[in-house]
């Protein structure tokens, strides 16, 4: 293969496109997931010895693909998609007159249809129960509270200001959902009370509702992922990740009988499909459901 030009260094490129999707408005958590993809098919191509863009062939993307055997499949098919991304861009920024992305000749890793299992809803109320009285723990409480009332992401939860919380009618405004999208949910009457307790602790000024305690500074996603392993371990239940309490509150509703639209809608998803994985019953609910319906024990 003849040398290639300098210009086609895959790190340049890289750098360039991320600078485009900050141009073009896309979200910093967006872009950040990106840079972190594309650092993983960096780090890949290095070891490779592949450094420029023209290089990567439809060979080299199944065996990045391959070297990610060990991660679930949703990250595997993520992360993919940002890497075909990134190759689709450069080929319409650049129009390279002997090159097209082969990403065309490359299929999208697939995603499981297997159930997305969250903890039992008894170990979700013991990791809030075990939340000591401290003050630590009224924020603890409250936070979990309110993940598991309201099904809303982790972003979401730590973007809320104080004015965005209606105590007396538990609504919650999410301002900037996924898609820039805004959305309200509600908080049951013991979320609400969790909520006042913390508020007496936090103070009633306008600022972020959910803070550290030294310095009342916004909660960072790694201080809320540290809380939240905190409290497992407190309760002795395995840890599932941060979601699993948004997992748990969409599964309970469809086992209380709220239709999947409007589980959808207090997801923040546009569509049903977005959700099917979280609302993928289980052998229990399969269970359960046919030993209250049985044709042949109803009719006895």
């Amino acid at each position: 293969m003849p040398k290639t030009p300098d210009f086609d260094l895959i790190s340049d490129w890289v750098q360039s496109f991320l600078f485009d999707r900050k141009i073009r408005g896309f979200k910093a958590g967006t872009i950040e997931y990106h840079r972190k993809c594309l650092m993983r098919f960096l780090r890949f191509c290095e070891g490779e010895n592949i450094q420029y863009v023209r290089e990567i062939t439809p060979l080299i993307l199944r065996k990045f693909i391959n070297s990610m055997d060990c991660l679930a499949d949703i990250t595997i098919r993520n992360t993919y998609k940002s890497v075909a991304a990134f190759l689709h861009w450069y080929e319409a920024e650049v129009e390279p007159p002997d090159w097209r992305s082969p990403t065309n000749k490359v299929q999208t890793p697939k995603v499981t249809d297997a159930p997305i299992q969250p903890i039992p809803i008894k170990d979700a109320y013991q990791v809030i129960k075990k939340c000591p009285n401290d003050n630590l723990g009224v924020r603890d409480r409250a936070i979990l509270s309110v993940l598991l009332d309201t099904g809303i992401r982790a972003a979401e939860l730590l973007a809320l200001d104080f004015e965005d919380l209606n105590i007396a009618s538990g609504q919650l405004l999410i301002r900037h959902g996924k898609g820039d999208k805004t959305r309200a949910v509600y908080c049951g009457k013991e979320t609400r009370r969790n909520l006042r307790r913390w508020l007496t602790v936090r103070g009633l000024e306008n600022n972020p509702l959910f803070t550290t305690l030294d310095s009342f500074e916004r909660l960072t996603y790694s201080g809320l992922r540290w809380l939240i392993i905190r409290a497992f371990e407190r309760a002795k239940v395995p840890y599932k990740g941060i979601h699993t309490f948004r997992r748990l509150f969409a599964l309970t509703l469809l086992r209380q009988g709220v239709d999947v639209v409007t589980i959808s809608r207090l997801l923040g998803h546009s569509t049903t499909e977005v959700v099917k994985r979280y609302l993928a019953q289980t052998d229990d609910d399969l269970h359960i459901a046919h030993a209250k319906a049985s044709p042949v024990d109803n009719g006895f």
